[in-house]
Parts: C-alpha cells; structure tokens; sequence
C-alpha cells in the first residue's frame, strides 16, 4: 500500500493557520527569512544531494538550519536555534 503523495499535497495546501498572530509570524518568516535564503541558494549554487534539493523546499529546511550563512544571520529579527537532536 503506497502513500498517495498527490493527495497529502493537496491536503497540505489546504491546511491553514487558525491564530493570526501565528500566522503573520509564519508569513514574515517566509518573506523575511525563506525568500532570503532560497535567493542565497540560488545566487551560490552550491552542489547539493537529491536529498538536500528536495529539502529546500520547506521553510524548515535542514540544509537552511544548519549551513552557515542562511538562517543563522538574524535576518529580520529571526534567528536560528539549531540543536543536535532535531
């Protein structure tokens, strides 16, 4: 029995955010943050694994959390607070 991964990605697109003021954080974070490092990314290319590609596509990237020079410089207020156990 395979995961019907077009269904899980509609319904991840229909999953909103009920508190407001979570939701005005998420958002600044995407624009502030995500858009800031997918641009870094792109500017650089860096070599990455299929792993790694498929990673940047979510604000809680890995690759973003843990590479020097994405999520740890403080952008907009947000930093990153990376542990082992994640």
């Amino acid at each position: 029995c395979g995961v019907d991964l077009q269904q899980v990605r509609m319904d991840v697109n229909r999953a909103r955010i009920n508190d407001p003021l979570l939701a005005q954080e998420v958002a600044d974070f995407t624009n502030d943050c995500y858009a800031l490092a997918r641009s870094r990314l792109f500017m650089t290319q860096p070599t990455l694994t299929k792993e790694q590609l498929n990673d940047v596509n979510w604000i809680g990237s890995r690759f973003f959390l843990q590479t020097p020079g994405y999520y740890d410089d403080g952008f907009s207020g947000f930093r990153s607070h990376t542990h082992s156990g994640l």
